[in-house]
């Protein structure tokens, strides 16, 4: 594991070597100086990067498939769980809090990206005030989102039938991704691949021997899943 990208307000983490699915983490600033982390894994040294950072104030999982290694990093930093509502499909601890839309003391807003029962509950931040936008899993950069070689990011692959049209009224200077590396001023990136989502369908399945190959390549090296 090793630091990827860094702001003057943000850090990303992840496996530092090629792999299909490429999971990436966060943690934000705030203005305030305290200092929220984006469905973690964990690493070490993170705690020190953390507190490095700022004081740390919350934990927030976007996707429920994202609990990774929260609640331990929680307990550790003896901060608040934050969890999105919905019919989860595992066992949370005791002392997660549920969100929606807000959460109290927290300058970023939770936009609902899909909420479809116990398949899939998943939530944006946003951060006004940075310009900042952070997907877990709708939109990524890693090869196997992208419909084409060419495209900055896509969609994943669950996401064609139905794309992530809740994305579409955001204009970020920098989108933090859950899988791949973030994208510094995507213009109109996220928009296009949005407009594109049922016509790159066919693309994706053309696509789709080399990423199962992909896929087994990783798994067979301990990078498949995070």
């Amino acid at each position: 594991m090793a630091i990827v990208h860094r702001t003057d307000c943000t850090i990303t983490w992840g496996v530092d070597a090629p792999g299909l699915l490429e999971c990436r983490s966060h943690a934000l600033r705030d203005d305030d100086g305290r200092v929220w982390i984006i469905d973690p894994v964990a690493f070490d040294g993170l705690e020190d990067a953390v507190r490095a950072m700022g004081e740390p104030a919350g934990v927030i999982v976007l996707l429920d498939r994202h609990l990774r290694d929260a609640p331990e990093l929680a307990d550790r930093l003896g901060i608040p769980l934050y969890f999105p509502l919905g019919t989860q499909r595992q066992q949370l601890p005791d002392t997660v809090q549920r969100f929606g839309d807000s959460i109290d003391g927290c300058p970023f807003a939770f936009p609902v990206v899909r909420q479809s029962g116990r398949a899939w509950i998943e939530r944006a931040l946003w951060w006004p005030a940075r310009k900042i936008l952070v997907i877990a899993e709708a939109v990524g950069t890693v090869d196997y989102f992208r419909a084409h070689a060419s495209d900055v990011c896509g969609l994943h692959p669950m996401m064609h039938m139905r794309p992530p049209r809740s994305l579409m009224g955001f204009d970020p200077e920098l989108v933090l991704v859950g899988h791949g590396d973030p994208i510094e001023h995507p213009g109109d990136e996220i928009k296009k691949v949005i407009t594109r989502g049922r016509r790159d369908m066919g693309a994706m399945m053309l696509r789709m021997p080399r990423l199962v190959a992909s896929a087994g390549r990783a798994l067979r090296s301990g990078r498949g899943g995070c």
